[in-house]
Protein backbone atom coordinates (compact mmCIF):
# COMPACT_ATOMS: atom_id res chain seq x y z
CA UNK A 1 0.00 0.00 0.00
CA UNK A 2 1.47 3.46 -0.98
CA UNK A 3 -1.29 5.47 0.34
CA UNK A 4 -3.57 5.75 3.82
CA UNK A 5 -7.27 3.65 3.90
CA UNK A 6 -9.72 5.67 5.79
CA UNK A 7 -12.58 3.53 5.11
CA UNK A 8 -10.74 0.53 6.84
CA UNK A 9 -10.86 2.50 10.13
CA UNK A 10 -12.49 0.61 13.17
CA UNK A 11 -14.93 3.83 13.92
CA UNK A 12 -18.03 3.00 12.23
CA UNK A 13 -18.79 5.61 8.97
CA UNK A 14 -21.48 7.25 10.48
CA UNK A 15 -19.71 8.07 14.09
CA UNK A 16 -16.89 9.37 11.87
CA UNK A 17 -19.04 12.42 10.27
CA UNK A 18 -20.57 12.43 14.32
CA UNK A 19 -16.83 13.28 15.27
CA UNK A 20 -16.11 15.96 12.80
CA UNK A 21 -19.68 17.49 13.62
CA UNK A 22 -18.57 17.80 17.05
CA UNK A 23 -15.68 19.98 16.23
CA UNK A 24 -17.27 23.16 14.37
CA UNK A 25 -15.46 26.03 15.69
CA UNK A 26 -12.33 24.67 14.86
CA UNK A 27 -13.24 23.34 11.29
CA UNK A 28 -13.78 27.27 10.09
CA UNK A 29 -10.21 28.00 10.89
CA UNK A 30 -7.06 28.42 8.72
CA UNK A 31 -5.08 24.91 8.46
CA UNK A 32 -1.47 24.72 8.77
CA UNK A 33 1.36 22.81 9.59
CA UNK A 34 1.98 22.51 12.80
CA UNK A 35 -1.83 23.10 13.84
CA UNK A 36 -2.48 20.18 16.24
CA UNK A 37 -5.90 21.46 17.78
CA UNK A 38 -8.12 19.36 15.74
CA UNK A 39 -6.02 16.21 15.60
CA UNK A 40 -5.83 16.05 19.57
CA UNK A 41 -9.27 17.01 20.20
CA UNK A 42 -10.39 14.48 17.98
CA UNK A 43 -8.17 12.10 19.52
CA UNK A 44 -9.65 12.90 23.15
CA UNK A 45 -12.96 12.53 21.81
CA UNK A 46 -12.04 9.07 20.19
CA UNK A 47 -10.45 7.85 23.34
CA UNK A 48 -13.81 8.60 25.59
CA UNK A 49 -14.76 5.38 23.59
CA UNK A 50 -13.02 2.32 24.75
CA UNK A 51 -14.58 0.40 21.55
CA UNK A 52 -12.82 2.81 19.21
CA UNK A 53 -9.53 2.27 21.20
CA UNK A 54 -7.87 -1.26 20.26
CA UNK A 55 -5.61 -2.75 19.12
CA UNK A 56 -4.89 -1.86 15.22
CA UNK A 57 -6.96 -4.34 12.76
CA UNK A 58 -5.81 -6.32 10.07
CA UNK A 59 -7.63 -3.75 7.74
CA UNK A 60 -6.01 -1.21 9.64
CA UNK A 61 -2.37 -2.39 9.46
CA UNK A 62 -1.13 -1.27 6.18
CA UNK A 63 -2.40 2.35 6.85
CA UNK A 64 -0.17 2.47 9.97
CA UNK A 65 2.86 1.37 8.17
CA UNK A 66 2.29 3.81 5.49
CA UNK A 67 2.26 6.51 8.04
CA UNK A 68 5.34 5.13 9.90
CA UNK A 69 7.05 4.77 6.47
CA UNK A 70 6.48 8.57 6.28
CA UNK A 71 7.71 9.29 9.47
CA UNK A 72 10.87 7.24 9.25
CA UNK A 73 12.04 9.51 6.18
CA UNK A 74 10.72 12.62 7.11
CA UNK A 75 13.90 15.23 7.65
CA UNK A 76 12.84 18.25 8.60
CA UNK A 77 15.75 20.53 10.63
CA UNK A 78 15.79 20.66 14.61
CA UNK A 79 12.34 19.15 14.63
CA UNK A 80 12.76 15.81 13.72
CA UNK A 81 15.48 13.04 14.35
CA UNK A 82 18.08 12.49 11.60
CA UNK A 83 17.73 8.42 12.24
CA UNK A 84 16.43 7.61 15.73
CA UNK A 85 13.29 7.75 17.53
CA UNK A 86 12.65 9.42 20.53
CA UNK A 87 11.07 9.12 23.73
CA UNK A 88 10.19 11.81 26.65
CA UNK A 89 10.17 10.26 29.57
CA UNK A 90 11.66 9.02 33.23
CA UNK A 91 15.27 10.33 33.85
CA UNK A 92 17.84 7.20 34.17
CA UNK A 93 18.57 4.52 31.90
CA UNK A 94 21.72 4.46 30.17
CA UNK A 95 22.77 3.54 26.81
CA UNK A 96 22.34 0.31 25.92
CA UNK A 97 19.47 -0.35 28.24
CA UNK A 98 16.42 -1.14 27.06
CA UNK A 99 13.10 0.84 27.77
CA UNK A 100 10.56 -1.23 28.70
CA UNK A 101 6.64 -1.12 28.66
CA UNK A 102 4.84 -0.88 32.26
CA UNK A 103 3.24 -4.11 32.45
CA UNK A 104 7.11 -5.24 33.12
CA UNK A 105 8.70 -2.43 34.61
CA UNK A 106 5.40 -1.51 37.28
CA UNK A 107 5.72 2.22 36.13
CA UNK A 108 2.66 4.23 34.58
CA UNK A 109 3.89 8.06 35.55
CA UNK A 110 1.04 9.66 33.93
CA UNK A 111 -1.33 6.68 35.28
CA UNK A 112 -2.49 6.41 31.47
CA UNK A 113 -3.10 2.38 31.85
CA UNK A 114 -5.75 2.87 34.48
CA UNK A 115 -7.93 4.28 31.36
CA UNK A 116 -6.36 2.36 28.89
CA UNK A 117 -4.88 -0.98 30.15
CA UNK A 118 -3.22 -2.42 26.93
CA UNK A 119 -0.61 0.77 26.84
CA UNK A 120 0.73 -0.44 29.89
CA UNK A 121 2.15 -3.58 26.70
CA UNK A 122 3.66 -0.76 24.87
CA UNK A 123 6.68 1.72 25.04
CA UNK A 124 5.76 5.01 23.20
CA UNK A 125 7.87 6.60 20.91
CA UNK A 126 7.65 9.59 18.48
CA UNK A 127 10.31 11.50 15.78
CA UNK A 128 9.62 15.00 16.69
CA UNK A 129 11.46 16.57 19.40
CA UNK A 130 9.03 19.30 20.50
CA UNK A 131 6.60 16.11 20.94
CA UNK A 132 9.23 14.27 22.81
CA UNK A 133 10.08 17.62 24.85
CA UNK A 134 6.14 17.79 25.91
CA UNK A 135 6.90 14.37 27.33
CA UNK A 136 9.97 14.85 28.79
CA UNK A 137 8.84 18.24 30.64
CA UNK A 138 5.14 15.50 32.10
CA UNK A 139 8.05 14.49 34.42
CA UNK A 140 9.86 16.42 37.39
CA UNK A 141 13.19 15.20 36.28
CA UNK A 142 12.18 14.29 32.75
CA UNK A 143 14.66 13.42 29.91
CA UNK A 144 14.78 12.66 26.13
CA UNK A 145 15.83 9.44 24.95
CA UNK A 146 17.24 8.46 21.27
CA UNK A 147 15.91 5.14 21.21
CA UNK A 148 16.03 2.03 18.35
CA UNK A 149 12.91 0.70 18.77
CA UNK A 150 12.06 -3.28 18.21
CA UNK A 151 9.45 -4.19 15.58
CA UNK A 152 6.46 -3.60 15.30
CA UNK A 153 6.30 -0.41 15.48
CA UNK A 154 2.99 0.74 15.17
CA UNK A 155 1.05 4.27 15.40
CA UNK A 156 -0.93 4.60 18.58
CA UNK A 157 -4.87 3.30 17.47
CA UNK A 158 -6.57 6.80 18.35
CA UNK A 159 -3.97 8.86 16.57
CA UNK A 160 -4.51 6.64 13.03
CA UNK A 161 -7.73 6.72 13.39
CA UNK A 162 -8.35 9.75 13.96
CA UNK A 163 -5.93 10.86 11.14
CA UNK A 164 -8.00 8.89 8.67
CA UNK A 165 -11.04 10.94 10.14
CA UNK A 166 -9.27 14.16 8.76
CA UNK A 167 -8.10 12.32 6.06
CA UNK A 168 -11.56 11.62 4.20
CA UNK A 169 -12.86 15.41 5.47
CA UNK A 170 -14.17 16.95 2.40
CA UNK A 171 -13.26 20.68 3.99
CA UNK A 172 -9.44 19.70 4.18
CA UNK A 173 -9.08 18.12 0.78
CA UNK A 174 -6.93 20.77 -0.28
CA UNK A 175 -4.55 19.93 2.27
CA UNK A 176 -1.52 18.15 1.22
CA UNK A 177 -1.75 14.13 2.81
CA UNK A 178 1.76 14.64 3.83
CA UNK A 179 1.01 17.95 6.64
CA UNK A 180 -2.31 15.64 7.61
CA UNK A 181 0.32 12.58 8.39
CA UNK A 182 2.77 14.54 10.33
CA UNK A 183 0.03 15.97 13.32
CA UNK A 184 0.13 11.94 14.04
CA UNK A 185 3.11 12.02 16.54
CA UNK A 186 2.38 8.99 18.38
CA UNK A 187 4.07 5.23 18.03
CA UNK A 188 4.59 2.16 20.16
CA UNK A 189 6.51 -0.47 20.16
CA UNK A 190 7.16 -3.46 22.97
CA UNK A 191 10.90 -2.05 23.57
CA UNK A 192 13.55 0.62 22.57
CA UNK A 193 17.02 0.46 23.38
CA UNK A 194 18.77 4.07 24.54
CA UNK A 195 21.09 5.00 22.16
CA UNK A 196 21.79 8.63 23.67
CA UNK A 197 19.64 11.15 25.85
CA UNK A 198 19.13 15.09 25.73
CA UNK A 199 17.87 17.46 28.09
CA UNK A 200 14.44 18.15 27.94
CA UNK A 201 13.38 21.99 27.56
CA UNK A 202 11.36 23.40 29.78
CA UNK A 203 8.40 25.28 27.55
CA UNK A 204 7.31 29.01 28.33
CA UNK A 205 3.90 30.10 29.61
CA UNK A 206 2.24 33.30 30.56
CA UNK A 207 0.99 34.10 33.52
CA UNK A 208 -2.83 34.15 33.79
CA UNK A 209 -3.04 37.87 35.22
CA UNK A 210 0.27 39.80 34.09
CA UNK A 211 0.97 37.90 31.29
CA UNK A 212 4.73 37.09 32.25
CA UNK A 213 6.39 34.37 31.13
CA UNK A 214 7.59 31.82 33.32
CA UNK A 215 8.90 28.14 33.30
CA UNK A 216 7.00 25.22 33.29
CA UNK A 217 8.14 22.56 36.26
Amino acid sequence: MNRLEPEACLIPQEDRVKLRAALPSLWVLPFKRGDHRRFFRLVALIEKNPDWCQDLTSEELPSGEYVKLHHEARRNGSHWSDYWWLHGGIRGRKPGEYLLPASVTGQDPRQEGNSFPRRKDFVFICRNDVFANLYACHQSDGVIYEVAPDNPIRPQPSHLRALMILWEDPKLAHVPGSILIEMLEGFTCSRAKVIATRERSLPWYHDDQAGRPRRHD
